[in-house]
């Protein structure tokens, strides 16, 4: 659940903690044939628009709008996020997401795109192959692709809430 009116950096951020990657790499949303993105790392690439001026609402605001989301240009991760519904609070959140429901684990950072994925899971799930152990330990020493970790999500969600209030709030001397 994502509220309306996060700035496209936002969710940027957000969509890296729903995924479990570590905002390593570029990303751009795509819509409409517009792109958006940050300015700083868009290399004087004149299409793209700065992502901290536009909400997600400017992009999808009916059910069934869709955009292209795109991570890790060199891997390639392209993800459609289209608008399901739209609800009301009862009250207006501070809350500007909150995960309700996920399946399986994120492919790891730099793991070569999907073929590369695919070939990481059937090294790791080979205890013959050579390799097993090694790509494990790369991948943090232990990965379960049948794996979600719903209440760890949300938490790190919360955890960047906290670290947008501290910023947005003027220090105290």
């Amino acid at each position: 659940l994502l509220r309306s009116d996060v700035p496209l950096n936002m969710l940027h951020e957000v969509t890296q903690i729903a995924m479990g990657w570590w905002n390593c790499h570029l990303y751009d949303f795509e819509a409409h044939g517009r792109h958006f993105g940050n300015l700083e790392t868009a290399d004087g690439d004149d299409r793209i628009e700065d992502d901290t001026k536009f909400t997600l609402n400017d992009i999808a605001a009916q059910i069934g709008d869709s955009f292209v989301y795109v991570y890790d240009f060199g891997d390639g991760w392209q993800h459609q996020v289209i608008l399901e519904d739209v609800i009301y609070p009862p009250q207006q959140t501070e809350m500007i997401a909150c995960c309700i429901v996920g399946r399986r684990a994120c492919p790891p950072e730099d793991v070569g795109g999907v073929p590369g994925y695919a070939e990481f899971l059937d090294v790791i799930e080979d205890p013959q192959n050579e390799e097993r152990v090694e790509r494990l330990e790369w991948a943090g020493g232990d990965f379960d692709p049948n794996s979600f970790d719903l209440r760890g999500v949300n938490l790190r969600l919360i955890e960047l809430m906290g670290a947008l209030q501290e910023i947005s709030e003027p220090s105290r001397v």
